[in-house]
């Protein structure tokens, strides 16, 4: 089973508009189905949602559970009633699995992690843990590989058996926590990597085995949110500088920093990027303080540089409204409210190489709630009397037509 990446749904920016194609608003999306109910959040965050070629799994926060719906017809499929709000999902493994972590019942502290079967719905097991503590970033709070399920808390990564829930020894620094400091210690769940900050420089060990695969020696080392695990792209503070880079999984060799490099005292716990997807030897983004939550910024622009050089390929300014909507080998995906009724809900695939823009069609007006999956767009919309949510999928066109 096919699995897709999860990504980011936030309004990326504000300022003059440039757009290759000209102003033409394309013709309207193809209808494929619509169904009541939907996520019930009006931004979708990274990690509250996954997919496979067959589902697509969400988080309704509002209802405090997790539903799966039919990409194919948008029938539910099945749902599961949690304690509380979910904090993320891992992607589906290849034995049709998933992990939800999420609150237990009175708790605040993500201290919950449940792994499902998505071929039904069944709970397979649940348990608790410490709470996340000092990590604040988002992406690798938890992760799934065939055998193991793993989570982030306090300067260590707590693990499972994927399918019988027995506890595996955690993961933590030969040094203890003590050595690092609240914020040094924070830790990743990277696929099949742990990324752990030592006293003296960066680690990786193999989440399945426990073992430790590298070090990377270097002072004060520091691990924010993680982009990407295939490979491992990860906002990383080390030797005093902070930069987004590739981490190879197997050597544990840090590529150049991507896009500017920040001083560490200086940038505290802000990450570089603010949102980011990466695509072959793409990153596509924005920075972190060009976002103000789901508020747009002015003179923002949407960027992306090449994985390898960490140089810009090409920046491009946007309009207020603007929404990203992930990447994928096509092209980077923007959704722009007009605010006019006439010109509607555009939706743009912007090239990775060149930043040229294509408009690919538009779905009517203010939709609430936009996620891309695959090559299908989910918008969501309330009812302004009742505000019961409305799902409808649209068909993307294929590239170039």
């Amino acid at each position: 089973m096919r699995v897709q990446r999860a990504s980011v749904m936030v309004v990326v920016l504000a300022g003059a508009m440039l757009v290759s194609c000209g102003e033409g608003s394309g013709s309207a999306l193809t209808e494929k189905w619509s169904r009541p109910g939907g996520p019930q959040s009006e931004f979708l965050s990274s990690g509250s949602w996954t997919a496979t070629d067959e589902l697509w799994i969400y988080a309704n926060i509002d209802d405090s559970r997790i539903e799966a719906v039919r990409l194919a017809d948008g029938k539910e499929a099945w749902h599961l009633p949690l304690e509380e709000n979910v904090c993320e999902i891992s992607p589906v493994n290849e034995e049709d699995l998933v992990a939800v972590r999420d609150h237990s019942s009175g708790s605040h502290g993500c201290n919950r992690v449940t792994v499902v079967d998505t071929s039904d719905g069944e709970a397979l097991w649940s348990a608790t843990f410490g709470s996340i503590g000092g990590r604040s970033e988002g992406g690798g709070m938890v992760g799934l590989t065939e055998a193991t399920v793993s989570v982030t808390t306090d300067c260590a990564i707590e693990r499972w058996e994927a399918v019988s829930g027995d506890r595996l020894a955690p993961l933590k620094a030969r040094d203890g926590a003590a050595e690092l400091g609240s914020f040094g210690c924070r830790v990743a769940a990277t696929g099949h990597t742990a990324l752990i900050p030592e006293r003296d420089g960066l680690s990786g060990l193999d989440i399945d085995t426990g073992q430790r695969v590298w070090s990377v020696a270097g002072d004060s080392p520091q691990v924010g949110r993680v982009y990407a695990t295939d490979p491992i792209v990860a906002d990383v503070w080390i030797e005093g500088a902070q930069g987004v880079r590739t981490i190879d999984s197997r050597t544990g060799q840090m590529g150049k920093i991507v896009g500017r490099s920040l001083d560490a005292a200086a940038a505290a716990a802000t990450p570089t990027l603010g949102l980011a997807d990466v695509v072959g030897d793409r990153i596509v983004g924005a920075y972190g303080e060009e976002l103000s939550g789901s508020d747009a910024a002015a003179n923002g622009a949407a960027r992306a540089w090449d994985l390898v050089s960490g140089t810009e390929a090409w920046r491009r300014a946007s309009e207020a409204g603007d929404t990203f909507l992930g990447a994928d080998e096509k092209g980077l995906y923007i959704g722009r409210d007009t605010g006019s009724e006439a010109a509607g809900y555009r939706v743009i695939r912007r090239d990775l190489d060149d930043g040229s823009d294509e408009v690919l069609g538009t779905v009517g007006t203010g939709p609430t709630v936009v996620t891309r999956v695959g090559d299908l767009l989910l918008v969501g919309s309330a009812d302004a009397t009742s505000g019961d949510v409305e799902t409808t999928a649209y068909q993307l066109p294929s590239q170039g037509s």
